[in-house]
Parts: structure tokens; C-alpha cells; sequence
């Protein structure tokens, strides 16, 4: 996990100075920006993810300020009744700025419970393929259809209406990392 304090260009839509936190497995990248109260240096903290799972389960669950103090080796979260200490670790951590600089010109706007409906009913049979979770994507101006055909059971398709801003594309990926995000 990246915890990048980033007071340059971002995404978020006031251009505000923001943290990102940033996760990847090689396959995927998630990016979460929250915005700063006010400026300061460009700072970077590579974090254990395991450490950062624990962390999410014994997190209370009522709504609290969590505290975090960073320093050269480890960083400190903090909460009236928990202090949690979590070794930094020094690895070669991907370039995601890289990624979302590129120019990205199609886009495609769906529904997310639709999509997320017709995405799960196709992903009971993708999961059945050689390679499982490969699913197909044949996108269209108004709508895309979503299908897979294991061998040993036939195939499934769905169909659900979208609207693309660009160019009609063909995708195979893995529907866990769809389902997974919505």
C-alpha cells in the first residue's frame, strides 16, 4: 500500500492538495483520494498490506478521528483507546502516475446495479472455464454484452444497455476485478 500526501495535480474536483492511497497486485490499481485541509510537501509511505488488513478489522466501527503519525520506519495510528504500529517497507512500488496520465478516449457509462446483476449471472458460469473469471465484453454504442462459454457446460450471455463515448471495443477480463470494485 502507497500513502502518497500529493500536492500537485489531482483528480479531485476542487484541485484540492489530497492523500492518496493506492493499492495494487500487478493486475489491478485502486486509487482513493481524500482531500487535505492545506498544503504541504509531496511525501510517500509504502505500508505492509497485511498490516493494513488487520488494521481494517479492528478498527471500531463507530465513526472516529484515526490518527496517523508517520516517521522514517514505521508509522503510528492512533485512537483514544488503540495505538497500532505498522513497519514501512522499502520495495519497488509501481509508477501508477504513469497509468493515469494516459489518455483514456473511450468511455463506458453503465447502470452499476444493472451491471452488477448481469455481470454476477455470467460470472457463475466463468468461473467454470479453464481459465477461470475470463469473461467477454462486446461493447456497442447502447449497449454491451456480457458472455463466456465453459466447455462443459455451454455458454452464458447477457445483454444490458450502456452508452459508450468512443469507439466500439472487445474486451476479455477477469469479472472478479469488476465485481469486486462495484
Amino acid at each position: 500500500y502507497l500513502l502518497h500526501f500529493h500536492p500537485g495535480k489531482t483528480f479531485h474536483p476542487a484541485g484540492k492538495p489530497v492523500v492518496r492511497l493506492v493499492t495494487t497486485d500487478a493486475f489491478r490499481l485502486s486509487l482513493y483520494e481524500i482531500p487535505l485541509s492545506e498544503e504541504g510537501n509531496e511525501e510517500k509511505y509504502y505500508l505492509d498490506g497485511s498490516a493494513i488488513k488487520l488494521l481494517q478489522r479492528i478498527l471500531p466501527s463507530k465513526e472516529e478521528t484515526l490518527e496517523i503519525y508517520m516517521f522514517d520506519r514505521y508509522s503510528a495510528c492512533v485512537l483514544p483507546e488503540l495505538h497500532y504500529y505498522i513497519n514501512q517497507v522499502q520495495r519497488n512500488f509501481p509508477n501508477y502516475e504513469v497509468i493515469l496520465d494516459r489518455e483514456m478516449p473511450n468511455r463506458v457509462i453503465f447502470d452499476r446495479e444493472e451491471l452488477s446483476k448481469h455481470l454476477s449471472r455470467v460470472d457463475i458460469w466463468a468461473k467454470m472455464q479453464t481459465r477461470p473469471y475470463t469473461v467477454l465484453l462486446s461493447i456497442h454504442p447502447d449497449f454491451v454484452e456480457i458472455f463466456t462459454e465453459p466447455e462443459q457446460i455451454g455458454p452464458a450471455y447477457e445483454e444490458l444497455p450502456c452508452h459508450l463515448e468512443g469507439t466500439p471495443r472487445k474486451l476479455a477480463l477477469n469479472s472478479r476485478y469488476i465485481l469486486e470494485y462495484i
